[in-house]
Protein backbone atom coordinates (compact mmCIF):
# COMPACT_ATOMS: atom_id res chain seq x y z
CA UNK A 1 0.00 0.00 0.00
CA UNK A 2 2.72 2.45 0.78
CA UNK A 3 4.43 1.88 -2.75
CA UNK A 4 1.19 2.49 -4.40
CA UNK A 5 0.36 5.37 -2.36
CA UNK A 6 4.01 6.81 -2.88
CA UNK A 7 3.12 6.08 -6.80
CA UNK A 8 -0.18 7.73 -7.23
CA UNK A 9 1.25 10.50 -4.79
CA UNK A 10 3.63 11.49 -7.30
CA UNK A 11 1.36 11.40 -10.63
CA UNK A 12 -0.96 13.57 -8.31
CA UNK A 13 1.61 16.51 -7.80
CA UNK A 14 2.81 15.60 -11.41
CA UNK A 15 -0.47 15.90 -13.37
CA UNK A 16 0.52 12.25 -14.22
CA UNK A 17 -2.79 10.01 -15.92
CA UNK A 18 -5.12 7.30 -15.05
CA UNK A 19 -3.04 5.15 -17.84
CA UNK A 20 0.01 5.70 -15.43
CA UNK A 21 -2.23 5.41 -12.64
CA UNK A 22 -0.83 1.93 -10.10
CA UNK A 23 -4.37 0.68 -10.26
CA UNK A 24 -4.30 0.69 -14.49
CA UNK A 25 -0.82 -1.57 -13.73
CA UNK A 26 -2.54 -3.97 -11.69
CA UNK A 27 -5.20 -4.58 -14.13
CA UNK A 28 -2.80 -4.99 -16.89
CA UNK A 29 -1.44 -7.98 -14.92
CA UNK A 30 -4.33 -9.19 -14.47
CA UNK A 31 -4.79 -9.56 -17.78
CA UNK A 32 -1.47 -11.56 -17.72
CA UNK A 33 1.09 -8.94 -18.92
CA UNK A 34 4.12 -7.74 -17.58
CA UNK A 35 4.63 -4.58 -15.85
CA UNK A 36 7.58 -2.56 -14.86
CA UNK A 37 6.95 0.73 -12.43
CA UNK A 38 10.10 2.74 -13.08
CA UNK A 39 11.61 5.64 -11.37
CA UNK A 40 14.06 7.66 -12.52
CA UNK A 41 16.82 9.89 -10.12
CA UNK A 42 18.67 9.15 -7.20
CA UNK A 43 18.69 12.15 -4.89
CA UNK A 44 15.17 12.90 -6.21
CA UNK A 45 12.70 11.58 -8.86
CA UNK A 46 12.83 13.04 -12.67
CA UNK A 47 9.99 10.40 -13.35
CA UNK A 48 8.30 8.22 -13.35
CA UNK A 49 7.22 5.43 -16.50
CA UNK A 50 4.75 2.00 -16.19
CA UNK A 51 5.82 -0.07 -18.92
CA UNK A 52 3.51 -2.94 -20.03
CA UNK A 53 4.47 -5.89 -21.86
CA UNK A 54 2.39 -6.53 -25.03
CA UNK A 55 2.13 -9.19 -27.17
CA UNK A 56 3.00 -9.31 -31.29
CA UNK A 57 2.97 -11.89 -33.97
CA UNK A 58 4.81 -14.50 -34.23
CA UNK A 59 5.71 -14.59 -30.23
CA UNK A 60 7.19 -11.48 -30.12
CA UNK A 61 7.02 -8.54 -28.11
CA UNK A 62 6.86 -4.64 -27.46
CA UNK A 63 7.17 -2.20 -24.30
CA UNK A 64 4.32 0.05 -24.16
CA UNK A 65 4.19 3.48 -22.62
CA UNK A 66 1.04 5.00 -22.72
CA UNK A 67 0.94 8.67 -21.49
CA UNK A 68 4.26 8.55 -19.98
CA UNK A 69 6.55 9.01 -19.15
CA UNK A 70 5.53 11.26 -16.11
CA UNK A 71 8.19 14.14 -15.44
CA UNK A 72 8.52 16.06 -11.82
CA UNK A 73 7.08 19.20 -12.01
CA UNK A 74 9.58 22.28 -12.73
CA UNK A 75 12.10 20.24 -14.10
CA UNK A 76 14.72 22.44 -16.67
CA UNK A 77 14.63 20.91 -20.39
CA UNK A 78 18.31 19.78 -19.34
CA UNK A 79 16.95 17.34 -16.30
CA UNK A 80 13.93 16.35 -18.54
CA UNK A 81 16.50 15.24 -21.16
CA UNK A 82 18.43 13.65 -18.51
CA UNK A 83 15.70 11.57 -16.90
CA UNK A 84 14.70 10.46 -20.77
CA UNK A 85 18.38 9.39 -21.23
CA UNK A 86 18.33 7.26 -18.20
CA UNK A 87 15.05 6.46 -18.71
CA UNK A 88 15.99 4.46 -21.93
CA UNK A 89 19.14 3.06 -20.64
CA UNK A 90 16.86 1.21 -18.03
CA UNK A 91 14.40 -0.07 -20.86
CA UNK A 92 17.38 -1.28 -22.95
CA UNK A 93 18.37 -3.34 -20.20
CA UNK A 94 15.01 -4.86 -19.07
CA UNK A 95 14.59 -5.32 -22.68
CA UNK A 96 17.87 -7.09 -23.54
CA UNK A 97 16.66 -9.71 -20.56
CA UNK A 98 13.23 -10.05 -22.27
CA UNK A 99 14.20 -10.15 -26.38
CA UNK A 100 11.99 -7.13 -26.40
CA UNK A 101 11.37 -5.93 -29.98
CA UNK A 102 10.94 -2.08 -29.37
CA UNK A 103 9.40 0.68 -27.02
CA UNK A 104 6.11 1.98 -28.19
CA UNK A 105 5.67 5.21 -26.66
CA UNK A 106 2.68 7.31 -26.40
CA UNK A 107 3.79 10.90 -24.18
CA UNK A 108 1.52 12.87 -22.81
CA UNK A 109 3.85 15.77 -22.95
CA UNK A 110 6.48 16.74 -25.57
CA UNK A 111 10.15 14.47 -25.23
CA UNK A 112 13.73 15.52 -26.65
CA UNK A 113 15.69 12.62 -26.37
CA UNK A 114 13.63 9.54 -26.75
CA UNK A 115 12.38 10.07 -30.49
CA UNK A 116 15.34 10.80 -31.43
CA UNK A 117 16.15 7.21 -31.20
CA UNK A 118 13.43 5.78 -32.93
CA UNK A 119 10.57 6.46 -35.38
CA UNK A 120 7.09 7.82 -35.54
CA UNK A 121 4.79 4.95 -34.31
CA UNK A 122 2.93 2.53 -37.03
CA UNK A 123 0.10 2.32 -34.84
CA UNK A 124 -1.65 4.07 -32.75
CA UNK A 125 -3.59 3.12 -29.35
CA UNK A 126 -4.57 6.00 -27.48
CA UNK A 127 -6.44 8.56 -28.81
CA UNK A 128 -3.79 11.75 -30.07
CA UNK A 129 -6.56 13.84 -29.48
CA UNK A 130 -9.71 14.36 -26.76
CA UNK A 131 -11.96 16.70 -25.75
CA UNK A 132 -12.25 18.18 -21.75
CA UNK A 133 -14.64 19.70 -20.54
CA UNK A 134 -14.35 22.31 -17.27
CA UNK A 135 -16.68 21.17 -14.46
CA UNK A 136 -16.03 24.23 -12.32
CA UNK A 137 -18.77 26.44 -13.04
CA UNK A 138 -22.47 25.37 -11.40
CA UNK A 139 -24.14 22.74 -13.19
CA UNK A 140 -26.78 24.53 -14.40
CA UNK A 141 -24.40 27.08 -16.28
CA UNK A 142 -22.38 23.65 -18.14
CA UNK A 143 -25.70 22.41 -19.27
CA UNK A 144 -26.62 25.66 -20.53
CA UNK A 145 -23.58 26.35 -22.51
CA UNK A 146 -24.79 22.38 -24.02
CA UNK A 147 -25.65 22.49 -28.25
CA UNK A 148 -29.23 23.42 -28.26
CA UNK A 149 -30.36 19.94 -29.85
CA UNK A 150 -28.18 18.28 -26.87
CA UNK A 151 -30.81 20.26 -24.54
CA UNK A 152 -33.74 18.92 -26.17
CA UNK A 153 -32.63 15.58 -26.54
CA UNK A 154 -31.62 14.74 -23.13
CA UNK A 155 -35.23 16.72 -22.12
CA UNK A 156 -36.72 13.88 -25.24
CA UNK A 157 -35.39 11.08 -23.58
CA UNK A 158 -36.06 11.84 -20.29
CA UNK A 159 -39.82 12.39 -21.48
CA UNK A 160 -39.70 8.92 -23.54
CA UNK A 161 -39.16 7.27 -19.77
CA UNK A 162 -35.65 6.22 -20.18
CA UNK A 163 -33.91 6.21 -17.18
CA UNK A 164 -30.91 5.54 -15.32
CA UNK A 165 -29.20 2.49 -13.46
CA UNK A 166 -26.04 2.55 -12.07
CA UNK A 167 -24.05 -0.44 -12.17
CA UNK A 168 -23.49 -3.33 -9.55
CA UNK A 169 -20.42 -4.73 -8.58
CA UNK A 170 -20.44 -8.31 -9.91
CA UNK A 171 -24.01 -8.00 -11.65
CA UNK A 172 -24.27 -10.32 -14.22
CA UNK A 173 -27.00 -8.94 -16.11
CA UNK A 174 -25.13 -5.47 -16.28
CA UNK A 175 -22.27 -7.15 -17.47
CA UNK A 176 -23.38 -8.67 -20.35
CA UNK A 177 -25.24 -5.84 -21.78
CA UNK A 178 -22.34 -3.98 -21.23
CA UNK A 179 -20.17 -6.27 -23.45
CA UNK A 180 -23.34 -6.87 -25.85
CA UNK A 181 -23.67 -3.28 -26.63
CA UNK A 182 -19.69 -3.35 -27.12
CA UNK A 183 -19.94 -5.73 -29.90
CA UNK A 184 -23.06 -4.73 -31.75
CA UNK A 185 -21.60 -1.21 -32.58
CA UNK A 186 -18.19 -2.89 -32.97
CA UNK A 187 -19.55 -4.98 -35.83
CA UNK A 188 -22.21 -2.15 -36.66
CA UNK A 189 -18.90 0.59 -37.61
CA UNK A 190 -16.55 -2.31 -38.45
CA UNK A 191 -14.09 -2.21 -36.28
CA UNK A 192 -12.22 -4.99 -33.31
CA UNK A 193 -13.40 -4.44 -29.92
CA UNK A 194 -11.38 -6.15 -27.15
CA UNK A 195 -11.88 -9.58 -25.95
CA UNK A 196 -14.85 -10.33 -23.24
CA UNK A 197 -12.18 -11.38 -21.42
CA UNK A 198 -10.61 -7.81 -21.63
CA UNK A 199 -14.05 -6.19 -20.43
CA UNK A 200 -15.01 -8.00 -17.87
CA UNK A 201 -11.76 -7.73 -16.37
CA UNK A 202 -11.98 -4.08 -16.37
CA UNK A 203 -15.37 -4.15 -14.90
CA UNK A 204 -14.53 -6.40 -12.46
CA UNK A 205 -11.45 -4.66 -11.14
CA UNK A 206 -12.55 -1.20 -11.70
CA UNK A 207 -16.18 -1.27 -9.84
CA UNK A 208 -14.93 -3.60 -6.99
CA UNK A 209 -11.90 -0.86 -6.23
CA UNK A 210 -13.69 2.04 -7.27
CA UNK A 211 -11.94 4.00 -9.84
CA UNK A 212 -14.73 2.95 -12.01
CA UNK A 213 -18.41 3.41 -12.31
CA UNK A 214 -21.00 1.64 -14.76
CA UNK A 215 -23.77 3.56 -16.46
CA UNK A 216 -26.81 2.24 -18.02
CA UNK A 217 -29.56 3.36 -20.05
CA UNK A 218 -32.85 1.49 -18.84
CA UNK A 219 -35.98 1.91 -21.44
CA UNK A 220 -39.15 -0.44 -20.95
CA UNK A 221 -37.17 -2.86 -18.88
CA UNK A 222 -34.46 -3.57 -21.52
CA UNK A 223 -30.88 -2.22 -21.01
CA UNK A 224 -30.38 0.16 -23.84
CA UNK A 225 -26.62 2.10 -22.96
CA UNK A 226 -24.18 1.18 -21.01
CA UNK A 227 -21.10 3.11 -20.41
CA UNK A 228 -17.57 2.54 -18.13
CA UNK A 229 -16.40 6.00 -16.41
CA UNK A 230 -12.85 5.91 -14.55
CA UNK A 231 -12.65 8.62 -11.83
CA UNK A 232 -8.79 9.11 -11.23
CA UNK A 233 -7.24 12.76 -9.52
CA UNK A 234 -10.21 14.87 -9.88
CA UNK A 235 -10.86 13.77 -13.59
CA UNK A 236 -13.71 11.51 -14.57
CA UNK A 237 -12.72 9.77 -18.11
CA UNK A 238 -15.42 8.22 -20.74
CA UNK A 239 -13.59 5.37 -21.02
CA UNK A 240 -15.78 2.68 -23.05
CA UNK A 241 -19.09 2.58 -23.87
CA UNK A 242 -22.14 1.63 -26.22
CA UNK A 243 -26.33 2.47 -27.03
CA UNK A 244 -28.08 0.17 -29.02
CA UNK A 245 -28.49 2.00 -32.31
CA UNK A 246 -32.23 0.68 -32.43
CA UNK A 247 -33.24 2.42 -30.34
CA UNK A 248 -31.69 5.40 -31.20
CA UNK A 249 -34.85 7.56 -31.03
CA UNK A 250 -34.88 7.52 -27.64
CA UNK A 251 -32.00 10.05 -27.58
CA UNK A 252 -31.15 7.62 -24.71
CA UNK A 253 -26.69 8.26 -26.05
CA UNK A 254 -27.50 12.44 -24.82
CA UNK A 255 -29.38 11.62 -21.95
CA UNK A 256 -26.88 9.31 -20.29
CA UNK A 257 -23.84 11.46 -21.46
CA UNK A 258 -25.35 14.07 -19.42
CA UNK A 259 -25.77 11.63 -16.62
CA UNK A 260 -22.68 10.96 -16.74
CA UNK A 261 -21.36 14.66 -16.02
CA UNK A 262 -23.77 15.30 -13.50
CA UNK A 263 -22.32 12.61 -11.30
CA UNK A 264 -18.78 13.80 -12.30
CA UNK A 265 -20.03 17.09 -11.27
CA UNK A 266 -21.39 15.73 -7.92
CA UNK A 267 -18.80 13.41 -6.95
CA UNK A 268 -16.19 16.76 -7.09
CA UNK A 269 -14.06 16.08 -10.05
CA UNK A 270 -12.85 19.31 -11.89
CA UNK A 271 -13.19 17.64 -15.64
CA UNK A 272 -14.97 15.67 -17.45
CA UNK A 273 -12.47 13.84 -20.45
CA UNK A 274 -14.84 12.59 -22.89
CA UNK A 275 -11.80 10.86 -24.90
CA UNK A 276 -10.91 10.43 -28.49
CA UNK A 277 -11.96 12.87 -31.14
CA UNK A 278 -11.12 12.65 -34.58
CA UNK A 279 -13.21 14.47 -37.19
CA UNK A 280 -11.89 12.54 -40.27
CA UNK A 281 -11.93 8.95 -38.39
CA UNK A 282 -14.81 9.64 -36.11
CA UNK A 283 -16.94 12.44 -37.69
CA UNK A 284 -20.01 11.21 -36.16
CA UNK A 285 -19.05 10.47 -32.77
CA UNK A 286 -16.74 13.60 -32.55
CA UNK A 287 -19.78 15.95 -33.40
CA UNK A 288 -21.69 14.25 -30.81
CA UNK A 289 -18.79 15.13 -27.98
CA UNK A 290 -18.74 18.59 -29.36
CA UNK A 291 -22.06 19.67 -28.96
CA UNK A 292 -21.56 18.89 -24.84
CA UNK A 293 -18.82 21.41 -24.90
CA UNK A 294 -15.65 21.15 -24.05
CA UNK A 295 -11.90 22.12 -25.03
CA UNK A 296 -9.66 20.02 -27.49
CA UNK A 297 -6.76 18.61 -25.79
CA UNK A 298 -4.24 17.30 -28.17
CA UNK A 299 -1.60 14.86 -27.62
CA UNK A 300 2.39 14.59 -29.03
CA UNK A 301 2.92 11.92 -32.08
CA UNK A 302 3.21 8.01 -30.65
CA UNK A 303 6.87 7.22 -31.42
CA UNK A 304 8.38 3.36 -31.95
CA UNK A 305 12.26 3.30 -30.89
CA UNK A 306 13.76 -0.04 -31.44
CA UNK A 307 15.59 -2.57 -29.23
CA UNK A 308 16.22 -5.71 -31.62
CA UNK A 309 16.60 -3.40 -35.51
CA UNK A 310 16.16 -6.86 -37.30
CA UNK A 311 12.80 -8.25 -36.33
CA UNK A 312 12.04 -4.37 -35.89
CA UNK A 313 12.19 -3.78 -39.93
CA UNK A 314 10.29 -6.66 -39.90
CA UNK A 315 7.11 -5.70 -37.35
CA UNK A 316 7.37 -2.67 -39.37
CA UNK A 317 7.43 -4.06 -43.06
CA UNK A 318 4.58 -6.44 -41.40
CA UNK A 319 2.43 -2.95 -40.44
CA UNK A 320 2.96 -1.62 -43.80
CA UNK A 321 1.45 -4.37 -45.75
CA UNK A 322 -1.68 -4.46 -43.70
CA UNK A 323 -2.63 -1.13 -44.76
CA UNK A 324 -2.49 -2.03 -48.51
Amino acid sequence: MAKQLSWDGFLSQAGGEFLQSWAWGKFQKSLGKKIWRLRIGQKSILLQAQIIEERLPLGQHCFYLPRGPVFAPKLSPTEKKKGERLLWQKIQEIGKKRKTIFLRIEPSTPLEFLPSQGRPSSKRIQPSQTLVLDLHPPLEKIFQKLSVRSRYNIRLAQRKGVTLISGNQGNKRHFSAFLRLIQATGERKKFQPHLPSYYQKLLEHSLREGWGQLFLAEYQKKIIGAYLVIFWQGQAVDLHGAVDYRFRFTKAAHFLQWEKIKLAKEKGNLAYDFWGIDKNRWPGVTFFKKSFGGKAKNYPSGWEIPLRRGWFSLYRAYQLSKRK
